[in-house]
């Protein structure tokens, strides 16, 4: 958390809420669930929640969906963005770009290519608190 020193108060302006390897585990999405949405009560809009990939593979549900169930979550939950991670690809890459396209986050990855071409963007900005991020 970084925060500022304003009239002797501290004050949040970034709170960063990372996950990674969530590996489908959807029979345990309340408790994340239930952690993420406390975060953004308390500090608000500073929050920027992160995701360093592999999102996919681990559950029925995700294996049935091939994925489509956790993006779901993902937009649920808020994530802003989240990085492709290896099992981002065991249902094929169509699979994962059908699932990119349903996603209200960002997807990042900075050595992901297409005949010469990035498929996903490698950075993102984002603004918390009037500030660039």
């Amino acid at each position: 958390m970084f925060t500022l020193k304003t009239k002797g108060y501290l004050q949040a302006f970034l709170v960063i809420l990372s996950t990674s390897d969530f590996h489908a585990s959807l029979d345990r999405a309340e408790g994340l669930f239930e952690t993420v949405q406390v975060a953004r009560k308390q500090y608000g809009k500073n929050v920027l929640h992160l995701d360093g990939g592999d999102l996919f593979q681990g559950s029925l549900e995700s294996e049935i969906s091939r994925g489509k169930a956790v993006v779901d979550f993902y937009n649920l939950l808020g994530v802003d963005a989240a990085a492709v991670g290896n099992h981002e690809l065991d249902y094929s890459y169509d699979s994962l770009i059908k699932q990119y396209k349903c996603a209200r986050y960002a997807w990042l990855a900075a050595n992901f290519k297409k005949n010469r071409k990035n498929v996903f963007k490698s950075t993102k900005v984002f603004f918390r608190n009037g500030k660039k991020v």
